[in-house]
């Protein structure tokens, strides 16, 4: 009797996974686009504006299918081992999905468009804006994160250094916090002396298409507004004193002469850019 019982669990179990299965890939389809699951690819945008119907039906099918194969090696202690197994595997494909997703583009590769970025002068900004600019310094930043308070002087200084030779700094605040709200970032550039402006990305559409990862996360873009270098602005985040290579400068200075940056890449370093989700 218990046997059967069982088998019939059993059958429950594989049908409930079929269909929950089903209801996945349906909404996967929805949000990819049908051309994008036949290629397997993953568009650039933010985790955030992933439908979270996706996300509970992947969760409904991790589950099931954990309850269904522990009830047949673990029996009664199937259900506390399948929640915690079901919830590592969710958090290894967010994870994973989240590290495609946000891939930055690479050297060499066209710069992201943007357009209708407000700024601390109250004015509407785009990357077309600065047409007439040879280079353009785009640094993804924030109002909090102690690296991106300890690169503030040193933009207002590259600015300084580089505004006759034709490069302009555009700063973008990519974060939600208390202290990233556009009065506070108006606050920020009147006492720091911005002499760049300093946009704010509410939707992450900008930091999502260029992948930015910390605050700070530098993208200098070339004549063509082709990627030239991204990453780090140079080797000492938190010191000053400390910066033995200025990785954007040397950049800089490279592409004035008509040569190729000599690196082309580092590691960015500071506060983790986190999704934000909208309600």
């Amino acid at each position: 009797m218990a046997g059967g019982w069982q088998r019939e669990v059993g059958r429950g179990r594989e049908v409930r996974l079929a269909d929950d299965a089903a209801a996945l890939r349906s909404l996967r389809l929805k949000i990819l686009g049908k051309d994008s699951w036949q290629r397997n690819e993953v568009p650039r945008r933010s985790v955030s504006h992933l439908d979270a119907a996706c996300y509970a039906a992947l969760v409904t099918c991790l589950v099931s299918k954990m309850e269904f194969l522990a009830m047949k090696r673990l029996k009664r202690w199937y259900p506390p081992i399948a929640v915690m197994l079901a919830a590592a595997l969710v958090f290894a494909t967010e994870t994973s999905f989240a590290q495609a997703i946000n891939k930055s583009p690479g050297i060499g590769s066209p710069a992201p468009s943007w357009s209708k970025v407000v700024g601390t002068d109250g004015k509407q900004h785009s990357l077309a804006d600065y047409r007439e600019a040879k280079l353009v310094v785009l640094v993804f930043t924030c109002n909090g994160c102690p690296v991106s308070q300890a690169n503030e002087s040193r933009l207002v200084a590259l600015q300084c250094d580089y505004a006759k030779r034709g490069v302009q700094v555009v700063a973008v605040n990519v974060n939600h916090s208390d202290e990233d709200t556009l009065d506070a970032m108006k606050t920020i550039a009147q006492e720091h002396g911005f002499n760049f402006p300093y946009l704010f990305d509410p939707d992450q559409n900008v930091v999502s298409a260029y992948g930015a990862k910390t605050t700070l996360h530098v993208f200098v873009l070339d004549p063509e507004r082709h990627i030239a270098y991204f990453g780090a602005l140079d080797d000492s985040p938190l010191s000053p004193a400390g910066v033995k290579k200025s990785y954007v400068r040397d950049a800089l200075d490279a592409l004035l002469a008509g040569k190729k940056p000599p690196v082309t890449q580092t590691k960015s370093r500071g506060c983790k850019v986190h999704a934000h989700r909208r309600g």
